[in-house]
């Protein structure tokens, strides 16, 4: 509820709702991508130190949708964010490739825009994917799945068992890289090159250092 906190910061409630309809960008995939309305709601509270406590965040389309519930301000992000899409047809045209399938991300994040310091732990998947692009199709077999955590601060990039999977590929990456040096290690499984080209057998096995720097 309204009112002072312990640190006596005066809190605000926070209620936003807004929709818009009718939009239509000029470029014809990228409306397909976006759908022709947008939604907004906010429940939360706001303190006048700068930071918004949000119990919920949505802001959705037709074709994707984006929810958050945490804290934002300069100091501190922390929270939960989710992005999702039930038909990735919808951006086929933007992504120049027969997509499909069902897509969803969420995000646990932890850091402090003040000090460009933001850590993120993703759990990502795609239900019944597809491209049109044969290779592509024969590595995932129709599932995907993102895992590990990412992180920035003071112009570096981290990665801490970083995967993408598919029914036939495993990829992990680690390490960090900065302006001026690079140290990641990056393995990857094939588990059937067949599904790749018919006209190969056997699995194939990726283990490789990337260093120097940005």
């Amino acid at each position: 509820a309204a009112g002072k906190d312990a640190a006596g910061k005066i809190r605000m409630d926070v209620t936003a709702d807004g929709r818009a309809s009718g939009i239509a960008p000029k470029d014809a995939a990228l409306g397909k991508a976006m759908g022709d309305s947008l939604t907004l709601a906010l429940r939360g509270q706001a303190d006048t130190g700068g930071t918004l406590a949000v119990e919920r965040l949505t802001v959705g389309t037709p074709t994707a949708n984006a929810r958050f519930a945490g804290t934002l301000g300069a100091d501190t992000v922390r929270g939960k964010l989710g992005l999702s899409a039930e038909n990735l047809r919808a951006f086929a045209e933007i992504a120049k490739a027969r997509l499909a399938g069902a897509a969803n991300l969420e995000i646990d994040l932890d850091g402090s825009p003040r000090e460009k310091r933001i850590n993120a732990a993703l759990d990502g998947h795609i239900a019944k994917f597809a491209t049109g692009i044969a290779p592509v199709d024969g590595l995932f077999g129709g599932k995907v799945a993102l895992g590990g955590k990412v992180g920035t601060e003071a112009g570096s990039f981290r990665f801490d068992k970083l995967t993408l999977t598919g029914q036939n590929l495993s990829t992990e990456i680690n390490g960090e890289m900065r302006q001026e040096t690079a140290a990641l290690d990056v393995t990857g499984t094939l588990h059937e090159l067949k599904r790749v080209d018919s006209r190969l057998t056997g699995h194939g096995t990726l283990q490789a250092k990337v260093t120097g720097g940005l």
